[in-house]
């Protein structure tokens, strides 16, 4: 699978702070980043998963009504694909 890396992308930089701050107090493994500029049309800031939890952060999400642009694998110099479930 090489370096691809599953991001959640957010609608604003509230939303990914926010969202970083919940997980953190649910325990839920994720990195707070920069979105790579292969995104840059979106929010600067994501958060890497790992895909075997996309359910858990979904909901999480979800419940605490934090908007995203959605789920995207990402690879540096690779064209970025949207995340299907």
């Amino acid at each position: 699978m090489g370096d691809k890396k599953l991001l959640v992308v957010f609608t604003s930089y509230y939303f990914g702070d926010k969202a970083d701050k919940i997980l953190t107090e649910l325990s839920v493994p994720h990195q707070l980043m920069a979105t790579p500029p292969e995104l840059n049309d979106m929010c600067g800031l994501s958060i890497q998963i790992e895909p075997t939890i996309v359910n858990r952060v979904q909901t999480a999400l979800k419940e605490h009504k934090i908007s995203t642009s959605g789920l995207f694998w990402y690879e540096k110099g690779k064209p970025v694909l949207a995340y299907k479930d």
